[in-house]
């Protein structure tokens, strides 16, 4: 699966339109990434995983979430400025772009930590390209350190299965860990945390037979 670009609003127009503008702009520099629209889920914490399992890089979302049903008499339940301080719960540097008519809502600029810029809808499309650039950079910038992070994680890893880690790459190994703990990988978190119990579990093996035997040939 392609890393994925998603761009989240309630109304399929407002969604296009961006889907296209963004599209133009990553054939025109020959950026092979995959770019889909989505309306808003039902369930605000499905998003932490859908990111994982879609390989999401890049998220660029509406503050009004709520205007338009998202199924046969379903609203959604929550604005943009909500569904990224969920996300950031788990992913703290995946970048998130909010495109919006409404960038002077008070809810929305009380939390402008949380993205990386919150963009008139107006002046993006009217300036799209220009926009695009610091877009893609910190996207580039993000794929670029977290494969950097996961491939030393990878490393750390293996070292720490056949026993032969040092006790600063122990510490190295733990604060990746906690860091890449819901990132773009295709694992889940449920399964990545239980793959690393069962690698401890075989390391431990490994150790009591070293023990024993160290105590047989002492003899």
């Amino acid at each position: 699966m392609e890393k994925q670009i998603a761009i989240i609003d309630d109304r399929p127009d407002v969604r296009q339109r961006l889907l296209k503008g963004v599209s133009r702009y990553f054939e025109e520099h020959n950026i092979n990434l995959d770019i889909k629209d989505y309306s808003p889920f039902q369930n605000i914490e499905d998003y932490p995983e859908w990111i994982v399992h879609n390989k999401i890089v890049l998220l660029i979302v509406d503050e009004r979430l709520k205007e338009q049903p998202i199924a046969k008499d379903l609203y959604s339940t929550y604005d943009g400025h909500e569904l990224v301080s969920t996300i950031r719960k788990y992913n703290k540097e995946l970048p998130i772009y909010i495109i919006t008519t409404h960038s002077e809502d008070e809810q929305l600029t009380d939390n402008l930590g949380d993205y990386n810029d919150i963009i008139d809808r107006e002046k993006f499309e009217h300036d799209s390209n220009q926009y695009m650039k610091r877009i893609f950079r910190s996207t580039q910038s993000y794929i670029e350190n977290f494969e950097k992070e996961f491939l030393r994680l990878s490393e750390l890893s293996k070292k720490y299965a056949t026993n032969s880690i040092s006790g600063e790459e122990k510490d190295e190994l733990q604060a990746l860990q906690a860091k890449l703990e819901i990132p773009l990988s295709s694992f889940s978190r449920i399964n990545r945390t239980e793959w690393l119990n069962e690698m401890e579990g075989e390391v431990a093996k490994l150790q009591e037979l070293e023990s024993r035997i160290k105590k047989y040939l002492s003899k």
